[in-house]
């Protein structure tokens, strides 16, 4: 049997303590908290008659359709769209307790699967560790909607195990446009990002799925060693949108743009079709498509903490951010090659991510919002959480399921910090170098911090601030011949670090070609350590 638990949403709980004050002080109700449009709730001191009590209605053109005794309130029917005005002109009434708003509770839906409490992305209460509400409300998008099997989700990726207990029956159909002889999942991949998106839920099994009670199509792209030929994707993803998919999922990707891939991406879009694609997790700017490609929502990861994954691929070009880090979900119940657990395990990865995205377009797809894909993109996007890095890392915020669905959570986090206004002047803080030995060769890594000039006093001190979202270009030379040119963004902590492979023994020297921001201006003579000189031993 469904279970339902009921609980009183807490901006009702907080309403009601907050505005029992002294006379006249009742507080502000929050702007995000719904309330009935025509109604409010007043409690008067005590002793006073029932004839004052009318009287002060009557000049509020209020009537009063319902008490409760025992407490001594009123629920005061009022002119539609006059909530806050006559909550405040009861409060300043002298004779009054307490006013404010009727607000509306929800029932709170939890699953009953059994692991749920394992999905910190879903639901974050730090019992990971993490921060309590960095996730992407998916309990309380659940009470406006729980999907439907009419919106098909389509994994694009190494096949889903065909007999798992908590995705076989959400299966309605199977696609192999690889050189592997299955459908079925023998790499381990394609299954864990299928619960993800939309495992079966609240079945006393298992875990959760993002898409509740949205199907899945599996469609093989990724042969059995977890690799496949961009034209086995451009084949999975025009089949997907040919065969009723309205959700494309690519926790998938490579470093090559593709005009085969990005055309395949524009027909599905063209179908009407929602893709989330994997931003990679190379840990820079690089982009990996076909997340890249303007069709395609590009989704980078999160931890606990709300902070972007150390793994993720980040940049302009990235859309969204979703939780990626230690999301359990299924795996194959057969041996596979990851080599996790049988039947559900954790793991990590913008792939991981991904799903996320794609369950919550199919929830938004079973919404009055679901008019067309650039309505249901534009509810993910529009409502997402301004978690720190956006704008830096990504464009739009961590994705909020309850937001996209029609509901109001609100976020509980830290907030981006302002980008100063425009004028500063900024400046190359700090270039900093670190080696790797990898086999005969050496990963050189040149880490370059920008900082802005905030107190004033055009020298580069410790007070200064960083800069966050500086273009910056950069040229490494060894020993006076070779040279590599990189460019890259800033991160929230001012930095950028640039990576040579394959790198000799010998002196290299790193010079800062090009800086620029939006806001400021750069200002070589400020620069502290440019250019800067390392001796690789």
């Amino acid at each position: 049997m469904r279970t339902l638990r009921f609980v009183f949403a807490l901006g009702l709980l907080v309403a009601l303590l907050i505005g029992a004050g002294p006379s006249g002080a009742g507080a502000k109700p929050p702007s995000d908290t719904p309330f009935v449009q025509d109604q409010i709730i007043v409690g008067f001191k005590p002793g006073i008659s029932a004839e004052t009590k009318a009287a002060i209605h009557r000049a509020n053109n209020a009537i009063v359709v319902h008490e409760i005794p025992q407490i001594g309130v009123q629920v005061l029917r009022i002119p539609a769209g006059q909530v806050l005005a006559k909550v405040e002109a009861y409060n300043r009434n002298p004779n009054v307790e307490f006013a404010e708003p009727n607000f509306i509770a929800y029932a709170i839906y939890t699953p009953n699967d059994p692991n749920f409490f394992k999905q910190w992305g879903m639901h974050n209460v730090g019992q990971t560790g993490g921060s309590s509400d960095a996730d992407i409300d998916a309990p309380e998008a659940w009470n406006f909607t729980q999907g439907n099997a009419g919106v098909m989700i389509a994994i694009l990726d190494t096949g889903i195990d065909q007999d798992h207990e908590d995705l076989a029956a959400k299966i309605v159909g199977n696609k192999n446009f690889t050189d592997s002889s299955t459908v079925n999942d023998l790499y381990g991949h394609g299954t864990h990002v299928a619960g993800i998106a939309a495992a079966i839920t609240d079945n006393g099994v298992g875990v959760a799925g993002v898409g509740y009670n949205s199907s899945l199509m599996n469609v093989k792209v990724l042969n059995d060693q977890g690799s496949g030929y961009y034209s086995w994707v451009a084949n999975g993803i025009v089949w997907a949108a040919d065969n009723g998919a309205k959700v494309i999922n690519m926790s998938l990707g490579g470093g090559a743009p593709s005009k085969t891939l990005e055309k395949a991406v524009n027909y599905a879009w063209g179908q009407g079709v929602v893709l989330a694609a994997a931003a990679g997790n190379s840990d820079n700017p690089s982009p990996t498509y076909p997340a890249k490609y303007e069709n395609s929502i590009a989704v980078a990861a999160t931890d606990s903490n709300d902070q972007k994954a150390s793994f993720s691929s980040y940049g302009s070009w990235v859309d969204v951010a979703a939780p990626g880090v230690d999301i359990y979900s299924t795996f194959p119940n057969h041996p596979y090659t990851i080599g996790k657990s049988p039947n559900y395990d954790y793991g990590s990865g913008t792939s991981m991510s991904t799903p996320h995205v794609a369950g919550l377009a199919a929830l938004v797809w079973a919404t009055t919002y679901g008019t067309s894909n650039s309505t249901v993109r534009a509810r993910i996007e529009t409502t997402a959480d301004l978690i720190p890095g956006t704008g830096t890392y990504w464009s739009h915020g961590r994705i909020n399921a309850c937001n996209a669905v029609g509901g109001s959570c609100s976020y509980e986090g830290a907030q981006p910090t302002p980008t100063p206004a425009p004028g500063g002047s900024m400046y190359v803080w700090d270039i900093a170098w670190n080696s790797q030995q990898r086999g005969p060769n050496y990963q050189l890594e040149v880490t370059v911090t920008i900082r802005w000039d905030s107190n004033g006093n055009n020298l580069a001190d410790s007070g200064d601030e960083t800069v966050s979202d500086a273009a910056v270009a950069m040229t490494l030379t060894y020993q006076g011949g070779s040279s590599w040119n990189f460019s890259g963004t800033t991160d929230s902590a001012g930095q950028v670090t640039f990576k040579l492979n394959k790198a000799q023994p010998g002196s290299y020297t790193a010079q800062v070609t090009a800086l620029t921001h939006a806001n400021f201006t750069w200002v070589p003579g400020l620069d502290k350590d440019n250019p800067d000189t390392f001796t690789l031993r």
